[in-house]
């Protein structure tokens, strides 16, 4: 209700379900007291879901490698039973097998499919989207899409190599670290994630009904309520993304996992084309899980230590 971009058909909003799996199926790896017959069917779900994401979009990759690198960290800390290696020992052989089938079906089901027809010497290099992420917001530039058209994958590389290096040196050091400070802005500023701000989806005529009366008041180009939901939206965002950063007191490792996976989207999002929030829609269920595991410490943090430090600061 507060995010409908959510629900445009798009490769950022496809990959929210496989997205939202994998947190489940990760939560019941991790959570204590599940049967192991749970966990080893889990961890077979989690291979299978992570596969499909990366094949609608790569980017649900960075999920996975958040899993890896804190499931790495609190395995150095863990205490090694023999029951608990032969358990990691059966889910990690079932996590792989899963893993390396699927994307091995994906992958030939991609290659030999004949519904569209795919030059693979005209590909689109990362190194061009790199390119594209350097120049006026950071976010699509028709000029750059329009010049790599139809050129051979290498001829792209090329380019894209040769614009990287003379937009760094147009900017300089400290004028690309103000560049990136203004694309991180860009890819998290807008609480409705561009609704009706791109694209020319919403076109209809208003509903007969009148629950659809009422919806469309708010989120139609000429609904009388319009602005009214983009500025709840707004500062639902602002609300979401607030417990979110003041909330690092939790450190658990589910939390962790949340964490990391963000600022690895984030990350990604300023290397490559980003300067769009709507980007973010495809971690959307990591920010409202990692939300409500952290309102009770951001909650805490405002009215119990700020009280206390204040409290303090006046006695003494």
């Amino acid at each position: 209700m507060l995010f409908p971009m959510s629900f445009v058909p798009y490769t950022h909003v496809y990959i929210m379900p496989f997205i939202s799996l994998a947190l489940v199926e990760y939560a019941l790896l991790t959570k204590k007291g599940i049967k192991f017959a749970t966990k080893f069917v889990a961890s077979g779900l989690l291979a299978f879901v992570i596969v499909e994401g990366y094949f609608f979009k790569p980017t649900a990759m960075i999920l996975f490698v958040a899993i890896i690198i804190v499931s790495l960290m609190s395995l150095l800390t863990h205490k090694w039973t023999k029951v608990f290696k032969e358990k990691l020992l059966v889910c990690g052989a079932l996590f792989v097998a899963i893993f390396g089938i699927s994307f091995g079906i994906d992958k030939a089901i991609v290659n030999e499919q004949q519904i569209v027809q795919i030059d693979k010497s005209v590909t689109t290099p990362p190194v061009h989207f790199m390119a594209m992420g350097m120049v006026g917001n950071g976010g699509y530039n028709r000029q750059d899409a329009e010049d790599f058209a139809g050129l051979s994958t290498q001829v792209q590389t090329e380019i894209a190599q040769k614009e990287i290096k003379q937009r760094l040196k147009d900017k300089g050091f400290w004028g690309y670290i103000k560049f990136l400070l203004n694309k991180q802005s860009n890819n998290t500023a807008d609480g409705t994630f561009g609704w009706l701000n791109e694209g020319y989806f919403m076109n209809e005529d208003t509903p007969r009904t009148k629950l659809g009366q009422f919806m469309s008041s708010y989120i139609y180009p000429d609904g009388k309520h319009l602005f009214d939901f983009k500025f709840l939206a707004q500062l639902c965002w602002v609300i979401l993304v607030g417990i979110v950063l003041f909330g690092f007191k939790d450190n658990r490792l589910y939390t962790q996992v949340l964490r990391l996976a963000i600022i690895g989207l984030m990350m990604f999002l300023l290397m490559f084309e980003g300067g769009r929030t709507r980007y973010l829609i495809q971690f959307l269920p990591c920010f409202i899980i990692l939300a409500s595991l952290c309102w009770h410490d951001t909650r805490r943090l405002f009215t119990h230590d700020l009280r206390q430090k204040f409290a303090k600061k006046n006695r003494s």
